[in-house]
């Protein structure tokens, strides 16, 4: 979805709401209420079923990623033992910092994603 049409979009909820609020006096508080979630129901259903190919593409680009970082650390481990040589504790510190920084990014995108693929 482009920007003018979510700015077409809230300028629509805003003027709702705005509508809303002048018939208070008369259809009472639930009216407005209801009709505010349906207005929050129906935009959060249309950013997420924009934003979903967003997400399955971040979610296999972090996938690699991490796969990527453990490949490499099983490749030291399994040098390191068929050579007979130290592992290089440094480089291990960094990869493992890198992983748990992907595994936290990853829950961090999850938890956007359910924030903006609820719909109540």
């Amino acid at each position: 979805m482009t920007n003018g049409t979510w700015v077409d979009k809230l300028t629509q909820i805003a003027e709702d709401a705005e509508h809303i609020q002048e018939d208070n006096s008369v259809s009472g508080l639930s009216q407005g209420e209801r009709h505010r979630s349906i207005l929050r129901q129906q935009t959060m259903l249309a950013l997420s079923g924009v934003l979903i190919p967003y997400f399955q593409s971040g979610e296999k680009s972090m996938d690699q990623v991490s796969k990527e970082i453990e490949s490499v650390i099983e490749a030291m481990v399994v040098k390191a033992t068929k050579d007979g040589l130290d592992l290089d504790d440094e480089l291990l510190d960094d990869l493992a910092d890198a992983s748990g920084k992907m595994i936290a990014i990853s829950e961090e995108w999850h938890e956007v994603k359910l924030i903006l693929s609820q719909t109540n």
